[in-house]
């Protein structure tokens, strides 16, 4: 009631919310949703036979393969994660948001589709230590390698042209679905207008539930594809689901709400009013205005380095408990597929229980700051969880490894999930709602680049910390230490005042 901008449209007499004047953009998010369960497919799918792809594939004969693919591998998932600044900074000041999201898509697809023939020229012409006694020529290295023999020469040859389409292959990809990632959230959220607000801060939820049904069936169907048809028919189903999500995500832009770029908006507005172009920020000025969203974004780095810890560490544990449901086998990498799935359920829970209850019969608004804060609780929770069952599996006078079943991991894998959904769906809803109306891909890009940094700090202190257990210790450690000062920032944090009105509805 204080406030005169919540009672500025019209509103419902019997919920009390907004009324929007204009349609729920089903349309629209139809074409976007769709396009972005294909790409997340793509992502997620490379990604689960990518090193098997390195190490036993491509770099079969170079020495220590192992070690080589999978430095490779961590490079890769760098690039992604970094490209991300650039799509956003492409999205705000350049392009727009729909035209660098159709260029980086493209880019993805000519990746893939490079993947792909380099893929099928690797299987035409084997190296020789494929086809050869004395090399790797057992099932376990050379995965869909044939035996027919070839020159030197024209091995060679064949080799460096399969090594240089596979890296730009790579790059192209990465490029692409870097910016795509870090954009899609904010071209979401432009699809509604002001008075949809509460529609919009749902559409994120929605938004991440789809990009979880694509990893999901990638995680699961491209390691299939590959064991029963080879790496060539999995890298071309790659490319095309590429293709047809980037045709999918093109055959909307009719319904689409399309946001000029900063230059266009500036070039507009100095021809109506006659005026010279407002100034640039200078990199200072930009950094002191993002500071407040960027230091809630840093104490979250270590949440990402927690969160990542489920694709290794994780998986590492579940190799030392037993594996078998009676007679079915449960593989401890399955374990992160079920974790996908338990997200989805998340959503849905909260989205349609847990917050409506809490908002109509509690009274509570629930603030972004306050559901990040849970969830890095119930990430650092988690781990106290993994290092007891790493207490009681490693324990000498137990000596429980290999006979306690792996869905003891369960509750851990639950809490982790609970904590994905309230950190990253409210993480993308925070940087867009916070940002400056000219930067918000920039600021989402941020976000994600606070994945990336997360990433690193896991490669960094792998090296250093060698013992599992101590590992659990010391990020649980970490993440209680930064919750405190994640309190202690948030605190001091001040909403934008369009986005405390939408709280009071």
């Amino acid at each position: 009631a204080e406030c005169n901008c919540v009672r500025r449209h019209p509103v419902d007499p019997v919920t009390g919310r907004f009324m929007s004047t204009r349609k729920y953009p089903f349309k629209s998010l139809t074409f976007v949703f769709g396009s972005s369960i294909g790409q997340s497919y793509v992502s997620s799918g490379l990604q689960a036979v990518l090193e098997i792809y390195l190490t036993r594939f491509l770099l079969v004969c170079a020495k220590k393969a192992s070690s080589v693919g999978t430095s490779f591998f961590y490079v890769y998932v760098a690039l992604y994660q970094l490209c991300s600044i650039s799509g956003g900074i492409a999205a705000d000041k350049l392009l727009g948001n729909y035209w660098t999201q159709v260029v980086s898509n493209v880019s993805t697809t000519v990746g893939a589709v490079l993947l792909a023939f380099a893929t099928w020229q690797f299987t035409l012409s084997p190296p020789s230590c494929c086809s050869t006694s004395h090399g790797n020529n057992d099932s376990n290295h050379c995965y869909e390698i044939t035996k027919q023999q070839i020159s030197s020469t024209d091995m060679n040859l064949t080799s460096s042209v399969v090594m240089v389409l596979a890296a730009i292959g790579l790059l192209l990809f990465a490029i692409g679905y870097g910016q795509t990632n870090a954009i899609q959230s904010v071209f979401v959220a432009n699809q509604f207008t002001d008075q949809q607000s509460i529609e919009m801060t749902r559409s994120f939820s929605w938004y991440y539930f789809c990009l979880n049904v694509g990893a999901l069936t990638g995680e699961a169907g491209l390691p299939i594809l590959r064991q029963s048809f080879g790496f060539t028919t999995a890298y071309f189903s790659i490319a095309g689901v590429s293709l047809l999500s980037t045709i999918l995500f093109w055959a909307g832009s009719s319904f689409y709400i399309k946001k000029k770029p900063l230059w266009c908006n500036r070039e507009t507005q100095s021809l109506l009013l006659a005026a010279p172009q407002p100034p640039a920020l200078s990199m200072k000025q930009m950094l002191v205005q993002l500071w407040p969203i960027l230091s809630i974004f840093l104490p979250l780095i270590v949440f990402w380095a927690i969160f990542f810890q489920q694709n290794s560490t994780w998986i590492q544990q579940g190799l030392d408990m037993d594996c078998y449901l009676d007679r079915l086998h449960i593989p401890p990498d399955l374990m992160a597929s079920l974790e996908d799935v338990m997200v989805l359920i998340v959503i849905v829970v909260m989205e349609y229980l847990i917050y409506p209850h809490v908002c109509d019969k509690l009274r509570y608004d629930f603030p972004p700051l306050h559901k990040l804060t849970i969830g890095m609780v119930c990430a650092a929770v988690s781990f106290i969880m993994s290092a007891l069952l790493d207490v009681y599996l490693t324990s000498p006078s137990h000596d429980c490894r290999g006979r306690v079943n792996i869905l003891w991991q369960l509750p851990q894998y639950l809490l982790i999930a609970v904590a994905e959904v309230l950190v990253s769906v409210t993480g993308l809803q925070f940087a867009y709602s916070q940002a400056p109306d000219n930067m918000r891909n920039t600021v989402t890009a941020l976000w994600y680049l606070c994945q990336a940094l997360g990433s690193l700090l896991n490669a960094g202190i792998a090296q250093v910390v060698i013992r599992r257990l101590w590992l659990f210790v010391m990020y649980s450690g970490m993440m209680w230490l930064l919750i405190i000062v994640f309190i202690l920032v948030s605190k001091r944090y001040h909403y934008k005042k369009h986005f405390t009105a939408t709280l009071m509805n």
